[in-house]
């Protein structure tokens, strides 16, 4: 027998490579393989009552395979009897299953089911797409948790340990290891390279021998099991042993030579109106951001929603602005301890500056502060009100919408949409190509031309010029005009921004307005035109 025969055997490789798992980012719960070369196998896992760690490590087989866990019914005899019990956890206290095989016998795909306690402790989502599941953090985003990779299930490590330790259970790995060599005779050799290991956390069988189906082919079978104890409950971070909260600094003013002054954020150690925590700041102190902190939302928009005074995660969590001014985004400091989750403060502490001169906006006081009911002034919110009246207004006249809903890539345009948080060209393009989409190439074309004479390569601005010109609509040739400004300030001002014809002709665009103020306008100037053109619809309709 050669030396690479008992590399091969005694499966040294195939040791390191279990012992490995469960210690990187994702440990295998289910793996199977067959490389064609005469090395097959594969590994399982199972959680375990700690109570029976000496008994799992007595023996090196499988305490849990696929199937086992499966409810069912027992039957045994009592008193000559035969008495039926339906079995919900049939392998008791002492052994938990992470993963359970349906088996239809070939009749129909089978399939792993993760134990249903286990996604439901760690609050994971299932992607019917694929079956894996995910964790949804506290800024919203998702993280995979748990994937389906052909014969491979894999779990996120951290997870894993977390729920362990949340349960106080072990967590058992097997694996069942098979190496085939040709060409071998010497059996007395082969036999001694087998063994039985035991530690306090692992079982270690290796048997060798020859085939019995080949005279001259010997092989070697690992039977290898390893406990991993759970970590201490605290670092479940689960309630009630949710670790300690880190509560950031905000500037919050300056001193008198410049210096930014700075204060946490932790709401319970701030001052308020009723005598809490005198000296310390205010919990309602203003706090001043650079408008770019809503950029990672505005682009996220199944996730987020913003408005001019609310900032929302989906149902997770929502956040208090002042988001009135386009220069600017204000938070009350205890607001930003209270409501954003630590991982998001991160962000908003990137993005906060010095307050200066700066205020609150007056719709903000007055809503906020007085209690008052406040008429928006942000032309962003004003247009996205105005566009959808102007649509519902068309469908009640005409049966249609004026502008067709986007769908697709661009289901979200409208949540998109805002005045430029920035000065640079990026930020200005993709505004203006937002607006775009939304008043030209969403219009309704179909519609529009279907009572008109055919023309031959007419655009979707021609035909609704002719449509509302032919009903008499006053607005016809403004918001005709204002359709094609917006359409050629797209094309062209897309098509020569990088050279020096592009600087020149934004410059004459721009008036020496900024790119935000211009923007503003340019929103003002199609509520103003979406207004009429509802307003025109309603006569029609007698109100």
């Amino acid at each position: 027998m050669n030396n690479t025969s008992v590399a091969r055997l005694d499966q040294a490789t195939q040791i390191a490579t279990f012992r490995a798992n469960g210690t990187g980012v994702w440990t295998l719960v289910s793996s199977s393989w067959n490389d064609g070369d005469g090395n097959s196998g594969g590994y399982y896992a199972a959680f375990s009552n700690p109570k029976v760690r000496n008994q799992v490590l007595s023996q090196t087989g499988w305490d849990v395979t696929k199937t086992d866990g499966m409810p069912g019914f027992s039957q045994s005899f009592n008193n000559g009897k035969i008495q039926t019990v339906f079995e919900a956890d049939p392998l008791g206290a002492s052994f938990e299953p992470i993963l359970i095989f349906q088996d239809f016998n070939d009749l129909a795909p089978g399939k792993y089911l993760v134990n249903q306690t286990f996604i439901l402790v760690m609050e994971l989502w299932e992607d019917p797409q694929n079956q894996n599941f995910f964790e949804i953090k506290p800024d919203g985003t998702r993280e995979l948790a748990v994937e389906y990779s052909g014969d491979q299930i894999k779990i996120r490590t951290s997870i894993l340990r977390r729920y362990q330790a949340a349960r106080q259970l072990d967590l058992l790995l097997f694996a069942d290891t098979i190496c085939k060599v040709t060409n071998q005779t010497d059996v007395t050799t082969l036999r001694k390279l087998g063994y039985d290991e035991v530690s306090d956390v692992e079982a270690v069988h290796l048997a060798v021998g020859k085939l019995g189906t080949s005279e001259n082919t010997a092989f070697s079978r690992l039977l290898m099991k390893r406990v991993i104890p759970p970590l201490l409950r605290e670092v479940s971070g689960l309630w009630p042993w949710e670790s300690g909260e880190t509560f950031q600094e905000f500037i919050v003013g300056e001193d008198e030579v410049g210096n930014p002054l700075s204060s946490t954020c932790n709401p319970s150690v701030l001052a308020d109106y009723f005598g809490s925590n005198e000296g310390a700041p205010n919990y309602m102190t203003s706090v001043f951001f650079k408008a770019d902190v809503l950029m990672k939302y505005f682009e996220s928009p199944s996730t987020f929603s913003v408005s001019s005074s609310y900032l929302k995660c989906a149902g997770l969590w929502g956040l208090r602005i002042d988001y009135h001014r386009p220069d600017q985004v204000v938070v009350a400091l205890g607001d930003l301890g209270r409501d954003l989750p630590e991982s998001e403060r991160h962000h908003w502490r990137a993005c906060n500056i010095v307050p200066s001169e700066r205020s609150m906006s007056l719709e903000h006081f007055q809503s906020s502060v007085l209690g008052e009911w406040v008429e928006t002034s942000s032309p962003t919110e004003r247009f996205k009100a105005a566009y959808l009246r102007t649509n519902a207004a068309w469908e009640k006249r005409w049966g249609w919408p004026l502008f067709r809903t986007p769908t697709g890539d661009d289901q979200f345009l409208l949540k998109r949409l805002r005045v430029p948080l920035n000065e640079t060209q990026v930020e200005f393009e993709n505004q203006v190509l937002i607006l775009a989409k939304l008043l030209v190439d969403h219009l309704n074309e179909r519609q529009l031309g279907a009572g008109l004479d055919k023309i031959d390569d007419e655009k979707g601005i021609a035909k609704f010029e002719r449509f509302a010109t032919t009903l008499g609509h006053l607005a016809s040739d403004q918001a005709a005009q204002l359709l094609r400004k917006i359409y050629k300030l797209r094309s062209k001002h897309t098509a020569h921004a990088g050279g020096d014809s592009g600087k020149r002709f934004k410059e004459s665009l721009l008036e020496e307005r900024t790119t935000v103020a211009f923007f503003s306008d340019l929103l003002e100037e199609s509520v103003e035109l979406l207004e009429q053109l509802t307003l025109e619809v309603t006569n029609q309709l007698g109100g």
